[in-house]
């Protein structure tokens, strides 16, 4: 046993014979252990219960109490339960030997002993012990880990849920309001298409205005351009449609070439500068606003930056849209965060791209 890795473990020897209980522990001792003596059971369960030693060399015979009832009262206190008991006896009856491994020793050591033979004993079980305390510790890191998991992957998929009704309403009244209205008004005028005061170009007007709204709802449930032309066409056709629904000096810079990107990225990219620009224009005020969108070998990153009220990382937990993106963000292994700036707000997202496949290598790998 080397010297330094020795003297961090401690062992309780337990034995009602002083004679015995000083050669076991001189001899550990000798070895570099830190030894720990009690001559009864009370007193080995008060030092067991307070030192928690890495090893018990627990007499099998003792008086009132004895080894199996000792054993037996340590594993069944949650605080000494784990810690590994090696019986000495003299008693080598089969019977007695598997009574005491029953009840929770790992091992017995019988008397007269060789010292060779009970340091190797001491040496392996003291071994066994931290690979066992590490392997109980990796475990319960893990399960920290998979618990911490499980807790992030139910409250995205509350998220998920959430924004799926919220865009399921958004897409209903969408066609409420703009698709159906104007179409109703459209049957309208064709009923009405024999009176002289309304013509085949209203009417033309009219269904054109609710193929331009479809066209609209089909854009924000799933831009064409994203999947047919890339990020970087699908960013031009938001500021394009933005600039010519909302009062907002909306534009765009692309710093180099963005795609060919990883689908899932693209389409998180592009749903994140979506949500930031319908921030700036619902909560923000703004008057006019950027996308910024720049990327190199392993990152993808998409600025929003508007002159509006301004905003802090705090309003990021408070608003449901940008709280959903920052989740869905993190669970890609990407960020999102408020870069200060004095007036308006720098809202940047970024996406990470190393080790991912394109759309276009997906396609061709047939993947």
């Amino acid at each position: 046993m080397p010297d330094g890795a020795a003297r961090q473990d401690a062992i309780l020897v337990v034995d009602d014979d002083l004679l015995m209980l000083r050669l076991v522990g001189s001899l550990l001792v000798e070895r570099g252990l830190r030894v720990h003596t009690a001559t009864g059971s009370s007193e080995a369960l008060r030092i067991a219960a307070a030192i928690r030693p890495d090893l018990i060399l627990l007499d099998l015979h003792m008086e009132p109490c004895d080894g199996f009832a000792t054993c037996a009262l340590l594993k069944s206190n949650p605080v000494t339960a784990a810690i590994p008991v090696i019986f000495l006896t003299a008693d080598t009856d089969h019977a007695a030997v598997v009574h005491g491994l029953t009840l929770g020793a790992v091992d017995y050591v019988a008397k007269p002993f060789a010292p060779a033979v009970l340091l190797a004993r001491v040496r392996s079980h003291l071994l066994l012990g931290r690979l066992t305390g590490g392997l109980r510790a990796e475990v319960a890191a893990r399960t920290a880990e998979l618990t911490a998991l499980n807790g992030r992957l139910k409250r995205l998929s509350a998220a998920a849920s959430l924004v799926e009704q919220r865009e399921r309403r958004q897409l209903a009244q969408g066609l409420h309001d703009g698709v159906i209205q104007t179409l109703a008004l459209a049957r309208a005028r064709i009923g009405a298409a024999t009176e002289p005061r309304v013509s085949l170009a209203e009417i033309d007007a009219t269904l054109e205005s609710a193929i331009a709204d479809l066209r609209s709802l089909i854009f924000d449930l799933s831009p064409p351009e994203l999947h047919l032309l890339g990020l970087d066409a699908a960013l031009a056709s938001l500021v394009e449609r933005t600039r010519r629904r909302f009062p907002v000096d909306l534009a765009l810079r692309v710093g180099g070439a963005l795609d060919p990107l990883p689908e899932e990225a693209a389409a998180l990219a592009f749903l994140g500068a979506r949500e930031l620009v319908a921030n700036l224009i619902r909560h923000a005020a703004a008057r006019s606003g950027l996308i910024l969108a720049e990327r190199d070998r392993d990152r993808l990153r998409v600025s929003v930056i508007d002159d509006g009220r301004g905003m802090d990382e705090s309003r990021i937990g408070r608003g449901f849209g940008l709280f959903s993106l920052r989740q869905r963000l993190e669970s890609f292994g990407g960020s999102l965060r408020v870069a200060p700036r004095a007036p308006g707000a720098c809202v940047v997202l970024t996406l990470p791209l190393a080790g991912q496949a394109s759309a276009t290598d997906q396609v061709r790998d047939g993947s």
